[in-house]
């Protein structure tokens, strides 16, 4: 069975990966939604031209270029998020 993020139809098919946002969420009393909002918006801020590079092919190469790049951007943080949750 496969977990989704509290937004109508979307879901990122990766468990681990909606499980770590949902930890860090949690433990920052944030909502899921503003957690995968902050990081979006870090990636915007702080990616560097070739992570750009990346996630356009990634897009390229995918059936649904919106969701591959949502779960690429969240995938390219999830070490950060990881390591700033607080038990």
């Amino acid at each position: 069975m496969t977990s989704s993020l509290p937004i109508e139809g979307a879901t990122l098919d990766n468990a681990a990966l909606e499980a770590t946002i949902r930890s860090y969420a949690s433990a920052n009393d944030m909502a899921v939604a503003d957690c995968v909002a902050a990081v979006v918006r870090s990636f915007l801020d702080q990616a560097d031209d070739d992570t750009w590079l990346q996630l356009v092919g990634i897009m390229g190469r995918a059936e649904d270029p919106g969701l591959a790049a949502l779960r690429a951007i969240l995938l390219h943080y999830v070490g950060d998020l990881k390591a700033t949750a607080v038990a």
